[in-house]
């Protein structure tokens, strides 16, 4: 099966092949996707376009398939087409592949750390707010700077792990009938 998308507004057109057990890139490099070792998918939205990927690697490679539209862009379309090729086969060769969904743990460390940024405003104001005399206002916006730090944090939740999948679970909650 051949599969042609462009990944990015300002980029060229990339002709993609799904042969059995083998996924050969635009620049003609060859993957046997029955030797994958581990995957990673991630699709998120971001200033109105959502990217997608798919990073595939082997002991000896590593294939990335990426595509940035709009969420019902053509080459979005295009894109699903060639990771749904890639399931089935993946599903036929190498049905017990885990495919870690979502970003990855660094990342959510990341998103973590900046939720803690929030804390530091609500305990200066808490704090400012106990040296004048219990001033409410302060006591207010230090207590919603703190709920705002935890909500933060606990939503990144860089302690969980990544949701894993089968190529067939995947496929099912990608592609629902």
């Amino acid at each position: 099966m051949e599969i042609s998308f462009k990944p990015g507004f300002i980029c060229s057109v990339q002709i993609w092949q799904v042969h059995n057990d083998l996924l050969i890139t635009p620049k003609q490099k060859q993957l046997n996707l029955s030797e994958v070792t581990t995957a990673h998918f991630v699709d998120m939205p971001y200033k109105g376009r959502w990217n997608a990927e798919l990073k595939l690697t082997t002991p000896k490679q590593s294939v990335s398939i990426i595509c940035n539209d709009t969420q019902r862009g053509q080459q979005r379309q295009q894109y699903f087409s060639l990771i749904q090729s890639v399931l089935n086969s993946l599903s036929v060769h190498n049905s017990s592949l885990q495919i870690r969904r979502g970003l990855g743990r660094t990342a959510n460390y990341a998103f973590a750390t900046i939720g803690l940024m929030p804390l530091g405003f609500g305990l200066s104001f808490i704090v400012d707010a106990i040296k004048y005399d219990f001033d409410t206002l302060g006591l207010g916006l230090g207590a919603f700077f703190i709920l705002m730090a935890v909500f933060l944090v606990w939503s990144a939740a860089p302690w969980k792990s990544a949701p894993m999948s089968t190529p067939t679970e995947l496929k099912a909650a990608l592609f629902p009938r």
